[in-house]
């Protein structure tokens, strides 16, 4: 048996992205849900989560010598893949011996680069909770599924390991293990805090082209509604949180359970607030309405794009009225409706990104987030644009929804971050905007939230 020590790197959004100056930091759940099954397993786990508890060079060295696994386990998406290397450097140099294990979905698509890097031993593919769990137990390599490891100076690529099949299996993340009075949502997100993240599904039945989940991950698990209900009422009474922001790329893609999960919140007269992501086809007039009474009081919809030619190459399957339609049924229902559009996709010109403009201001939702199409390895959109020669050669942190990562025949990178910090000042500089945000103020806490988003927008756009 060996003892594990799982890190969380830092990622911390450069100048001229929106997310530098609304930043929110969350809990890492997977990391978190791994130290759980180590723990049910006897396993000795710890956790560091350099994103809220940040450590220089010497200190992060210190710490890991202090803690002295015989095995440290990284998660790394893309844009923290660097920093994910430079944190397995300072464990090797700090412990040897110790084995290097990476994880994440950066490792999942691009196992080769990550197992090739001097510092790492072994790269967990796919969903690894039980793989650190047999790493933990097991000393035969090639008998683990989903690793990729070296041996004898080869790589060794075991099978896959198969998905998780049963949610309500898994024990709730190792929050006990985290600092959890560090965590704070993005500004605008959040009606209470506390507030916390929760998964509730795995899966997406989209097929999106810039979307790693719609590609890989079509086999769709979810957690019952009692088990849901079960966390929340842990997390009141444990860390008294108040709000839920649920992290599923589709809450309600099975209506039913969502209407049993609101129905058991309003029976059981549970006090939580909660927001959630949905696609407009999966959601209509009688769903909002429980929703609402249950304690919705956001949903974010991907609209992506104003124009159905962009919406294709894509492969967003939406229709633009229906958008339209669901964005005002929801406002009537008194739950406040986020957006997220993209410039810079496939066949995107000015033209088109006008348009995406003037949705957002003709459809006004509460907030929009507006992104630059980011090729991340792993998609359809990556694939297709390495395959045309159209990739920008990008270090990997500059993947953050914020630099240019396609190079568009007639569209050239100053004119996407043009309209990119354009309709970010066209949307909310607007007076009938922030004269909107004011008559919703009912509490202090509504005052600092809203002063601290509108300087992060100002400061945005201005810089």
């Amino acid at each position: 048996m060996k003892s594990i020590l799982l890190i969380n790197p830092a990622h911390l959004p450069k100048k001229g992205n929106i997310w530098k100056e609304i930043s929110c930091a969350y809990p890492p759940l997977g990391l978190a849900l791994a130290a759980s099954l180590l723990e049910k397993n006897n396993i000795p786990v710890s956790i560091l989560d350099l994103q809220v508890e940040p450590l220089d060079a010497e200190q992060l060295e210190y710490k890991i010598k202090e803690i002295n696994p015989q095995l440290i386990g990284l998660s790394a998406s893309t844009p923290v893949i660097k920093e994910a290397f430079r944190i397995a450097e300072i464990a090797k140099k700090a412990l040897p011996e110790a084995k290097i294990v990476l994880g994440g979905v950066h490792a999942t698509v691009m196992p080769q680069e990550c197992i090739e890097n001097k510092n790492v031993d072994m790269v967990a593919r796919g969903e690894s909770e039980y793989t650190f769990v047999d790493l933990g137990l097991k000393e035969d390599l090639s008998k683990i599924d989903g690793i990729t490891y070296k041996k004898d100076n080869q790589i060794i690529i075991n099978k896959d390991r198969e998905l998780v099949k049963f949610l309500d299996e898994l024990p709730f993340p190792a929050y006990h293990l985290l600092p959890m009075e560090k965590y704070k949502p993005a500004l605008g997100t959040y009606k209470r805090l506390p507030a916390m993240i929760m998964l509730t599904s795995r899966g997406c039945p989209g097929s999106c082209t810039f979307c790693y989940s719609g590609i890989k991950e079509k086999n769709i698990r979810t957690r019952s509604e009692e088990n849901i209900i079960k966390e929340i009422k842990f997390l009141k009474e444990k860390y008294g949180v108040k709000e839920i922001n649920f992290y599923d790329d589709v809450f309600t893609l099975f209506r039913n359970k969502v209407v049993r999960f609101c129905k058991m919140i309003i029976d059981e007269k549970i006090d939580i607030t909660w927001s959630c992501m949905s696609r407009i086809n999966l959601i209509d007039k009688e769903l909002l309405r429980i929703m609402k009474e249950a304690g919705c009081h956001s949903i974010c919809y991907g609209i992506e794009s104003a124009d159905e030619t962009i919406l294709k190459n894509i492969q967003k399957f939406i229709d633009l009225n229906k958008a339209r339609e669901v964005i005002k049924l929801t406002k009537e229902a008194g739950i406040e409706v986020r957006i997220s559009l993209m410039f810079g996709n496939p066949g995107e010109t000015e033209e088109t990104m006008e348009k995406t403009i003037q949705f957002a201001l003709e459809t006004d939702p509460d907030i929009v987030l507006f992104n630059i199409a980011t090729a991340y390895p792993g998609t359809e959109m990556y694939a297709e644009a390495k395959s045309k020669g159209y990739l920008v050669e990008r270090e990997w942190g500059e993947y953050d929804l914020a630099n240019y990562t396609l190079q568009l025949p007639n569209l050239s990178e100053e004119k996407v971050k043009e309209y990119y910090k354009s309709a970010y000042r066209r949307f909310y500089l607007r007076p009938s905007y922030i004269l909107r945000r004011l008559s919703k103020i009912r509490s202090f806490t509504d005052i600092k939230e809203n002063i601290e988003a509108f300087k992060g927008v100002f400061g945005f756009v201005k810089a």
